[in-house]
């Protein structure tokens, strides 16, 4: 008989993120919300919110997400473009992710105590 040998996790330790880098990384993901935003919308026709398709769309947008320049950026780069380039103000593009994620966390609650059956409350639900 022999005796099965375990091995301990290997984890991975990484340095605290800067102030810098936590906030290009929360920039990173308001950005993130604003492109997905924008995806559903310009794939509307082929998305059916609270049916088949959300998964899949989000992983399509997920591969186009991944090889977006500001994936590159620093904070400094991030707030430029985000200025410069898209028009928005910092404020601006918060307030979209902290809604975005608002909207998210509502309809997971309301979605734990009544089952969806509105149409226009499945076209709100953030994937």
């Amino acid at each position: 008989m022999s005796a099965k040998t375990e091995t301990a996790p290997k984890f991975v330790f990484t340095a605290i993120p800067t102030k810098s880098e936590r906030a290009a990384s929360q920039l990173r993901d308001a950005l993130r919300v604003l492109m997905w935003i924008k995806f559903r919308q310009d794939n509307k026709a082929v998305i059916q919110p609270g049916k088949e398709g959300g998964f899949e769309a989000y992983a399509a947008f997920e591969t186009e997400w991944k090889k977006h320049p500001c994936q590159g950026m620093d904070q400094v780069q991030l707030e430029d473009f985000i200025q410069n380039t898209l028009g928005y103000t910092l404020p601006e593009i918060n307030k979209i992710r902290s809604e975005y994620y608002e909207a998210k966390k509502g309809f997971s609650v309301k979605a734990a105590v009544t089952p969806v059956q509105d149409d226009e409350l499945a076209e709100s639900i953030p994937y």
